[in-house]
């Protein structure tokens, strides 16, 4: 008897969050408290949510404080992360690429930003304007068991066909590439792009847009998840 077949669902997510001076600061006093963000509801994850948190940690007498992602599940997932963390005002990449598996209800990955002293130093720049900003961007791979047939679902069919189509309308610019698309799709998929495409804003106009808050693969791998 063969092995069953699995299926492999890609989510891309991605985030930006600015944290008060003032609150790293009351943090710092104590370290046994960390800061979170906003619970973001992972919408094709049913029962899975993200957040980014801030702690502090503290080897060999040198406090550090640093950035971890929070994957918190329902139910158990088998799941592989790659992910990077950065600070767009230093230009530092704090993980270039992270990847986790993990089968568990919760899952966090911990990177060091920097020393308090570093934090909090003005000619760092990490904080701007009395906040300090972190970018996160990652893609989610969830293994699931396949259905019995073996059967791609005839929407993923008729994705996969109009993703290979040459009549694509609009062009988004990241990192001196271009990714084709169709208007209709990602309208379809995505209420930013269709707030943008029909408000008549340039980018709407010109039929194209260019993104620089996030890398190509994070772009081309939401685009692609419009199309199934």
């Amino acid at each position: 008897m063969s092995a069953p077949k699995s299926s492999t669902l890609e989510i891309p997510i991605a985030a930006r969050w600015k944290i008060s001076k003032e609150k790293l600061l009351a943090k710092c006093k104590n370290e046994s408290e960390t800061i979170f963000s906003e619970g973001v509801v992972i919408e094709e994850l049913s029962g899975v949510k993200y957040h980014i948190a801030i702690a502090c940690g503290k080897t060999k007498d040198i406090t550090k404080i640093g950035v971890f992602l929070l994957i918190l599940m329902e139910q158990q997932l088998n799941i592989d992360v790659s992910y990077k963390f950065s600070i767009p005002s230093t230009y530092k990449l704090i993980n270039k690429a992270g990847e986790m598996k993990k089968e568990k209800s919760h899952t966090n990955i911990f990177s060091s930003i920097a020393t308090i002293e570093e934090l909090f130093d003005p000619t760092n720049n990490f904080i701007v304007h009395d906040y300090l900003t972190v970018t996160m961007e990652a893609i989610i791979n969830v293994e699931f068991a396949a259905a019995s047939n073996g059967q791609q679902p005839q929407c993923c069919k008729l994705g996969s066909k109009l993703w290979e189509r040459e009549d694509k309308d609009f062009v988004i610019y990241v990192e001196g590439k271009e990714i084709k698309l169709h208007k209709n799709v990602i309208n379809a998929e995505s209420v930013v792009f269709e707030t943008m495409i029909q408000s008549g804003m340039q980018e709407s106009k010109e039929n194209n847009v260019n993104i620089i808050d996030f890398d190509f693969t994070t772009v081309e791998s939401a685009v692609k998840f419009c199309y199934g």
